[in-house]
């Protein structure tokens, strides 16, 4: 699955979603800074930074839970307002300087994800994503999708070679590769 597929797949399931690329700051302070969407999605089901509490996050396509502190981080004596953090080490072993970092939610749970993680030829992950979410979410998503399904025509071209010259090459070579270094079997 690409980047563009998971954001498609995310957007398509759950609606919102914030992403982030780690800065050096958050890997080396050991505390990540959530951008203005991922804040926006975690007290969309009422996450209130606090010190002292943890509070556990999914990992998409496993069921992996990431128990992470979500805190403001005073300031003192710089005279600017408190950031809102995340910590501990299950979020900062989760992520390197120039990953990006995916958030989402469905009606329960807030979901995370290293799209650094993505793999191109990933299609059991859709599978595993719609086992961990909220089967409300997924009947009220479920019940805006056309049942029929969109049609996709593709051209396909073939390029047939003679048969003559396929044996006439074949022959000609010995029945094998003429290429220098070439141990190529598929003339036998």
């Amino acid at each position: 699955m690409t980047r563009v597929e998971l954001i498609e797949l995310v957007v398509n399931t759950f609606g919102d979603y914030g992403i982030k690329t780690v800065s050096k700051t958050d890997v080396e302070k050991g505390a990540y800074l959530p951008n203005i969407r991922q804040r926006e999605i975690m007290s969309s089901l009422d996450f209130i930074p606090m010190h002292e509490k943890y509070i556990y996050i999914k990992e998409l396509f496993t069921n992996r839970d990431l128990k992470i502190s979500y805190y403001p981080s005073e300031r003192i004596g710089s005279g600017r307002s408190a950031e809102i953090r995340m910590g501990l080490s299950d979020l900062i072993s989760y992520i390197n300087i120039g990953d990006e970092i995916l958030f989402t939610k469905d009606n329960e749970n807030i979901f995370i994800y290293n799209l650094s993680n993505l793999i191109d030829d990933d299609t059991v992950n859709e599978e595993n994503l719609y086992t961990q979410i909220d089967i409300g979410l997924l009947r009220e998503r479920a019940t805006n999708i056309n049942a029929r399904p969109t049609r996709v025509e593709q051209t396909i071209s073939v390029f047939p070679r003679n048969n003559m010259l396929k044996t006439y090459v074949k022959e000609r070579s010995g029945h094998s590769c003429e290429m220098p270094n070439c141990d190529y079997t598929g003339f036998s």
